[in-house]
């Protein structure tokens, strides 16, 4: 069974990762500069 934390480690992973995408598409910006 996966433990809780480590559940929600991988959710908040994917969804920093769509967020940072979706932020350099619409501002131009590279991830380094953030």
């Amino acid at each position: 069974m996966v433990s809780r934390s480590a559940l929600v480690g991988g959710i908040w992973g994917q969804i920093r990762a769509l967020w940072l995408k979706d932020r350099v598409q619409r501002y131009g910006a590279k991830p380094e500069m953030l």
